[in-house]
């Protein structure tokens, strides 16, 4: 169990003092919808013991490092994470870099563009500091840097981002490391994850997917089986999906077809059990410690 005063812990009370709020304005409003640990979905407590579910350390341990950083995928695997995910995109010199969005700014202060900046340039930029001082200095890491601290027995989770122009960039990466079998892919483009399977056969790719939510409820509305239909059309491995909308039944419909199911973002407790409930093959969470060790309980 993590120690009552550790960042973990920390981000989880004041996690807890926001959702406390939510639950007192719903008390006194009604109509208002909170969006904290959601409850939607099947109750039904019946998790298959024997099936290995991941916990995946979204954008490594994010909740305490910052994301997409060596440190903060170092730190995911101090904290036990099974899984590292990241985020590339390509630099104009042909470089995956590890960041997750197409510009500089939020990480670094500077509104750089990703794909219209030289490697060298970006890797001057200090993507450690906005999340504490004492991660100052910390830089855009290439993809090599991040596979270089995966350690034997655990997998890194790489999310492609948005141009089919990368992958054979992420390819040539990827095979020239001796951690080709510790590879997964995904992406949210469609027509990206259609590339990466043409290209790389033998590693694992996954669908990303969030469903829609209702325009008048704002809740998210039943993913449809034919994401399912389409991702085993395709050779899919499996689907990377938002946890909301997702139900027990799903689950057991896309592994009836040979997919996984991944989830993210989960960093609630009662979130991350009812999803074990469902059986599902990874849950990506900023808090890959605290997830862990209530899980295990």
């Amino acid at each position: 169990m993590s120690d009552s005063n550790s960042p973990e812990m920390l981000y989880i009370m004041k996690r807890s003092i926001t959702i406390k709020a939510s639950v007192l304005l719903l008390a006194v409003f009604p109509c208002v919808a909170v969006c904290s640990d959601s409850n939607q979905g099947d109750s039904r407590k019946t998790i298959d013991k024997d099936h290995k579910t991941k916990i995946i350390a979204h954008r490594g341990a994010s909740g305490i490092a910052p994301e997409n950083t060596v440190a903060s995928i170092k730190l995911a695997f101090e904290k036990n994470a099974d899984v590292a995910e990241i985020d590339t995109f390509l630099s104009k010199d042909g470089r995956v870099m590890v960041i997750h969005d197409e510009t500089t700014k939020r990480t670094a202060g500077v509104d750089w563009v990703v794909s219209k900046t030289d490697s060298a340039k970006l890797r001057q930029l200090d993507v450690g500091s906005w999340k504490s001082p004492d991660y100052a200095g910390e830089k855009i890491p290439f993809l090599e840097d991040i596979i270089e601290v995966i350690p034997e027995g655990k997998e890194l989770f790489i999310d492609a981002k948005y141009d089919p122009n990368i992958v054979p960039h992420l390819k040539k990466v990827i095979y020239a490391s001796n951690k080709k079998g510790q590879m997964l892919i995904a992406s949210i483009k469609f027509d990206v994850v259609v590339a990466c399977k043409k290209q790389m056969p033998d590693v694992p790719v996954y669908w990303g997917f969030i469903t829609e939510r209702d325009k008048k409820t704002g809740r998210y509305l039943p993913y449809d089986t034919a994401v399912i239909e389409k991702a085993v059309a395709n050779g899919f491995a499996g689907l990377s999906l938002h946890h909301k909308g997702l139900t027990k039944k799903y689950v057991e419909k896309a592994h009836k077809a040979g997919l996984k199911i991944i989830v993210w973002t989960v960093d609630g407790i009662n979130d991350a059990k009812r999803l074990m409930e469902y059986n599902v093959d990874g849950i990506a969470t900023k808090l890959p410690g605290v997830i862990k060790s209530h899980i295990s309980d």
